[in-house]
Order: structure tokens, then C-alpha cells, then sequence
């Protein structure tokens, strides 16, 4: 994709992102579970399905980012430069990966992570991306949030109306102009507790994967209006 494209196609995400803050109504399910790490300043890793980027980016950014700076991971990839771009223009950190990088490109882009963790900045990260398979976690969030000492907060999204891209392998979730959007935090996830052992990077991936799963299905309840147990 030249360099034009790249761009356009960014700043036409920034436009979409600022019609979403003006247009979107929002709900938040579980919001005062992340309330107090938040005040105590602990590094906080939001995690959410790749499939939900675009709702869980655009409730960040109209909702958190004036509390905290954010980083996020892009491929290095034509949309992950328009990504890329959109990022440093929305004033994200921006950390790039890609699926044909080596173990020490992998490495690096760990450590940037990890180091905005400690820095202050809370990370975005996708577990099942850049490529999929779809709602599969794969490992770096455990080993990320383990070596930064994180809290990972599950977040799940879904918008009423909007639609899925079908043909996409994230199914990614499209809402909207006047749409109502769930945003569902999940259950914190601490890597290093106070009161007990820490979880083991597999443990924390499966934890994550769980949450993930069971959250897409509370957001799209609550989205339709349905009760939701333990919401």
C-alpha cells in the first residue's frame, strides 16, 4: 500500500473514531472492578479479542485516555500501517509486530511492552492477533503481564445496531452511527497477587482465554437487553 493510502486510510479511521464518540451511546458492565487498580497505579494490560479492536479502542479513547496513556500492538502489514498511523495520530504508543518476525523481534516487542507497563502506560493487546485463529489466546499476554507484574483486564465488546465482517477471520465487530454499545470488563486477573502464588504464563493465557470467551457472550446479552448473571 503506498504511502498516500496509508495516510488516508488512517486519518479516515481518526474521522471514524471521532463520528463513534459523537454518535455512540455506551455501557459499561464491571467498570468498578478496575476502578481501584487504576488508583493504586498498577501496570494494567487490557486484553480483548482482535475481533473487538475497533469498540474497545474507541471506548478508550473516549472514556480513558484523559486518566491514562495507552500503547498498542500493530502489525507490520498494509493495514497495520494505516493502524500505525491512526495510532500516533489518536496519540497512542505504538509497538509493531509481525507474524514473520523472529524470536528476537518477538523479544523486542515484548520488552517495549513490558517497559510501558513500568513506565505508567497501561498496553491493548490482542491475544489472538495479528492473525488469528480467532479467540485463541496465544502466550505473550501471560509472559507480558507476568514480567511487568500487570493486572490483565478482560474486555469484551459488542454494538446494537452493527454488524460482523463475515469474511474477515476476526468477524470484527462493525457498529453503527446512534448505535448502543457493552463494553464488559471481566474479572481482573492479577499476576502477582498479594495474597498468594503467582500464575504460571499458561495459566494466565487460559485465564484470559476463558474470560474472553464468557465476556463476547455477556456483551451481547446485555447489549440486547438481557440480564446477565454476575454482570
Amino acid at each position: 500500500m503506498s504511502r498516500w493510502k496509508t495516510v488516508l486510510f488512517g486519518n479516515l479511521l481518526l474521522w471514524a473514531t471521532k463520528l463513534g464518540k459523537l454518535t455512540i451511546r455506551w455501557r459499561f458492565s464491571g467498570m468498578d472492578k478496575i476502578e481501584a487498580h487504576i488508583r493504586q497505579g498498577r501496570p494494567i494490560v487490557f486484553a480483548g479479542w482482535h475481533g473487538h479492536n475497533y469498540l474497545t479502542l474507541l471506548a478508550y479513547y473516549v472514556h480513558l485516555r484523559k486518566r491514562m496513556r495507552a500503547a498498542i500492538f500493530v502489525p507490520d502489514s498494509p493495514n497495520g500501517r494505516v493502524m500505525a498511523h491512526f495510532g500516533e495520530k489518536a496519540r497512542f504508543d505504538v509497538i509493531r509486530v509481525g507474524p514473520e518476525m523472529g524470536p528476537v523481534q518477538w523479544a523486542g516487542a515484548t520488552l517495549a511492552a513490558i517497559r510501558q507497563l513500568r513506565n505508567g502506560t497501561c498496553v491493548l493487546i490482542s491475544p489472538d492477533g495479528p492473525e488469528g485463529p480467532a479467540c485463541v489466546a496465544k502466550p505473550g499476554v501471560g509472559v507480558i503481564g507476568r514480567h511487568a507484574k500487570a493486572v490483565i483486564i478482560p474486555a469484551s465488546a459488542a454494538a446494537r445496531p452493527g454488524f460482523r465482517l463475515r469474511g474477515r477471520w476476526d468477524e470484527h465487530w462493525v457498529p453503527l452511527p446512534f448505535s448502543t454499545a457493552v463494553i464488559h470488563f471481566g474479572e481482573p486477573i492479577d499476576t502477582d497477587p498479594a495474597d498468594g502464588p503467582a500464575p504460571t504464563a499458561e495459566d494466565v493465557r487460559r485465564r484470559v482465554e476463558a474470560a474472553l470467551n464468557e465476556g463476547a457472550r455477556r456483551a451481547e446479552m446485555l447489549c440486547r437487553g438481557k440480564a446477565c448473571a454476575g454482570a
